[in-house]
């Protein structure tokens, strides 16, 4: 891997990536002179004063000195093959991957919606938000099946679930997870999963389906159960959808909080201890209340005024200047 990055940094003029892939490649882009750099993270999740890092905000000191411990620890642990190929290579050492992400002067973009996610003040010029990535999906390919179709226009609303990427994870567990909480809350639901793996429910209130333009289904359905990824996350505010988030780690802790706090989804539930009845009531509990509905739709005409494509682009171009 590094030596294919040094490849591609001598022959390119810009290196663009996900934050992570900075250390873990790692990509020897300063020791290039002519290549510029970019970085992606896909939420807002950055050290600082005013973002904290174990779900508690202990104010400004301490969630500084968190951010600190913690890049230190996370470095040594995720990167030390990394760091040692650096060492070997004469580079200079990664002492924490948060702290220089957060100090560095590479451009970086965070592909959160500004309707959503306010900026914090002590964030550098450096920290760009784009704004939603919201991506031309395959829709106007895509087809909607007659008996999808024909399932929506047959009742009310349905509630869509899915775990999306995390359903690899425990595929059976989690969708079986997924159709008796359907069960329990008595609402028609459809249920994405992998379904040439599981068989299928009988039972005429659920839809089984695969993958799906989120896009084009999100919009026919009353609430939208997922495991908190920035994408669906985002994608479900966009067409004007409360959320139920069952987060499975990472980033989608944020963003289940995030939601409740603004009163765009219900009580953050964590995947590890969840049971089908806890699941049930909070997507009843969302349902019942039509503030959730209201308040989705209101940052969904909010992002909607966003081009978070086009702004990326243009931070982008920005870079040769």
């Amino acid at each position: 891997m590094y030596t294919a990055s040094v490849s591609l940094c001598q022959q390119n003029d810009a290196v663009i990536g996900h934050a992570v892939y900075r250390h873990r490649t790692p990509l020897p882009v300063k020791e290039v002179p002519r290549t510029k750099e970019s970085l992606w993270c896909l939420h807002p999740w950055l050290c600082g004063q005013f973002c904290f890092s174990i779900g508690l905000n202990l104010g400004p000191i301490l969630n500084a000195f968190l951010w600190t411990v913690g890049g230190m620890v996370s470095t040594n642990w995720w990167f030390s093959t990394a760091k040692k190929i650096r060492k070997r290579e004469g580079l200079l050492s990664i002492k924490s991957l948060q702290k220089e992400l957060f100090t560095s002067d590479v451009l970086t973009i965070v592909a959160a919606s500004e309707a959503l996610c306010e900026r914090p003040s002590d964030w550098g010029k450096h920290i760009q938000q784009s704004g939603f990535l919201n991506l031309p999906e395959s829709v106007s390919n895509w087809e909607m099946p007659a008996d999808l179709k024909l399932f929506l226009d047959n009742g009310e609303p349905p509630v869509y679930m899915t775990f999306g990427s995390c359903m690899q994870f425990d595929l059976k567990e989690s969708t079986e997870l997924l159709i008796k909480a359907a069960r329990i809350c008595g609402k028609r639901v459809i249920i994405q999963s992998n379904w040439d793996s599981i068989t299928k429910p009988d039972d005429l209130n659920i839809y089984c389906t695969g993958s799906v333009p989120h896009s084009a289904l999100f919009k026919h359905c009353s609430v939208v159960v997922h495991h908190g990824g920035a994408g669906t996350t985002q994608a479900a505010l966009l067409a004007g959808r409360p959320s139920v988030v069952v987060a499975h780690g990472f980033d989608q802790v944020y963003w289940a909080k995030l939601l409740h706090d603004n009163g765009l989804g219900g009580k953050p539930l964590s995947r590890s201890n969840l049971s089908a009845a806890e699941l049930a009531q909070t997507i009843k509990t969302v349902l019942a209340n039509d503030a959730f509905k209201r308040n989705a739709e209101q940052i969904s005409t909010k992002m909607k005024n966003e081009n978070g494509v086009s702004r990326a682009v243009q931070l982008i171009q920005n870079l040769k200047e």
